[in-house]
């Protein structure tokens, strides 16, 4: 199998995105996977497509975290946070979310 200027740009895309998840920035790891269906021969790529419906997701449950936070939910918001946890345990920004949620309830 012959690796093109194709292979090489898909193999960037993911492993950009790759390293943004591992921080937990999803909004622009989702932008790298899309960008990797748009490479010649992956627009079908499960790989990439598994990537982005993880990562519209744990958008999406970031941004529910944010609201129930922001209207004293607590349990709702360490629900959703726990959710990005269980496909991402080490996401950083979710981590220190749920820190400072117990850190402000404990005082």
């Amino acid at each position: 199998m012959m690796v093109g200027p194709a292979d090489d740009e898909y193999e960037r895309y993911k492993r950009e995105g790759d390293e943004l998840v591992k921080k937990g920035e999803y909004e622009k790891a989702l932008k790298k996977f899309q960008a990797c269906l748009v490479v010649p021969n992956f627009s079908n790529d499960t790989y990439a497509k598994g990537k982005i419906e993880q990562c519209k997701n744990a958008v999406q449950l970031r941004k529910e975290a944010e609201t129930a936070l922001s209207k004293n939910d607590g349990p709702v918001a360490v629900e959703r946070l726990k959710q990005i946890l269980v496909s991402n345990p080490d996401d950083p920004i979710t981590r220190k979310m749920l820190a400072d949620y117990w850190k402000k309830k404990e005082t």
